[in-house]
């Protein structure tokens, strides 16, 4: 035969990845993942088979024989780089004979359809490799590049996805958890003696810009008795008049005193703390601010009832995100957190 002549074997020996097995079994090395780095390297295979010939006969040999044997390059140092010279200037620029081929090659040759000989190398790769040939999965060749698409996409996305669960525990944010307590004294409502204080939890740029009707609304109720409301009211306006500030302070930290332990009371409603020690004062001053404002009947110091003074809270998107990433956190390494 007429060595020169490859025939059908022409597109594999031209396959990069189907030549660059057969020279990490000549060199005796294989590809692996370093642990450390996971990068690509070559390492020694004891397993690996090195074919030598003498003559026309080739043979299995082991690594003295094929030392001796195997031919090499004039001035060449490495096996491995004779081997990539071979390639990339001879393999890699052969074509098909088909002149000094045999009729039934050229017969062969003639009955192929389009790409098949590349779909044969990818069929012999996933024997090799054990992947399977994306062209077995398609009725068309135009749906490979679809389908390669598809699996480059989801590899994208198994990747956002991991590192997502990654960033709930590390990432780091620009501006912190704010919350505002929105003037609300002037309101409709409170107008008609329905009291709510309304904080407004924000993170970054995009919660502030928020419509208030885009945020997640949730609220609790500060009970106190109407007749006690109605009396301080009454106290702080009738001491303020007569120019007693001192008294008028007092009764307002009394409030205070006990906005704040009614607070204390509730923060087992949140896992993840919210609010500092300067938010009570603050809430206790929109509180007042309320009360001084309201000139209706509800609040009678003979009434028996008791008022709820609505606490509502709205998270913008931000907020609400850093705050669930903050619960996760706590939950899988089980630290306290603090506000």
């Amino acid at each position: 035969g007429d060595p020169e002549n490859l025939r059908l074997l022409v597109p594999y020996v031209k396959n990069p990845f189907i030549m660059s097995v057969v020279f990490n079994n000549l060199t005796r090395t294989k590809l692996t993942l370093q642990e450390k780095t996971q990068l690509p390297i070559l390492v020694e295979n004891d397993k690996s088979v090195q074919v030598a010939c003498e003559d026309m006969i080739c043979r299995k040999r082991d690594p003295v024989e094929f030392k001796m044997i195997f031919p090499r390059r004039i001035g060449g140092y490495e096996l491995s780089d004779d081997l990539e010279g071979l390639y990339c200037s001879y393999f890699i620029r052969k074509k098909y004979n088909r002149v000094g081929s045999s009729d039934s090659i050229k017969e062969w040759l003639n009955q192929q359809s389009f790409a098949e000989d590349k779909i044969e190398t990818q069929n012999f790769l996933a024997l090799i490799t054990g992947f399977p040939n994306l062209a077995s999965f398609t009725e068309n060749i135009s749906e490979i590049q679809n389908l390669v698409l598809e699996d480059t996409f989801s590899q994208w996305d198994k990747w956002a996805n991991s590192k997502l669960e990654q960033f709930n525990t590390d990432i780091f944010y620009e501006e912190p958890l704010t919350l505002t307590i929105v003037p609300n004294s002037n309101s409709s409502k409170v107008m008609q003696g329905e009291f709510e204080a309304i904080v407004d939890l924000k993170l970054s740029e995009f919660d502030h810009v928020m419509d208030d009707t885009d945020k997640i609304d949730a609220h609790f109720n500060l009970t106190f008795p109407t007749a006690y409301l109605a009396q301080v009211k009454n106290d702080i306006l009738l001491n303020e008049n007569r120019g007693l500030l001192e008294r008028a302070k007092g009764i307002k930290n009394t409030l205070r005193e006990k906005i704040v332990q009614k607070l204390n009371g509730k923060s087992n409603y949140f896992s993840v703390p919210i609010w500092n020690e300067q938010f009570p004062q603050k809430l206790s001053e929109e509180v007042l601010n309320q009360l001084a404002t309201y000139r209706g009947s509800k609040l009678n110091r003979l009434s028996k009832t008791k008022t709820d003074i609505k606490i509502k809270f709205r998270y913008g998107m931000m907020a609400l995100s850093y705050i669930y990433k903050k619960q996760k956190y706590k939950v899988t390494y089980n630290h306290e957190l603090k506000p």
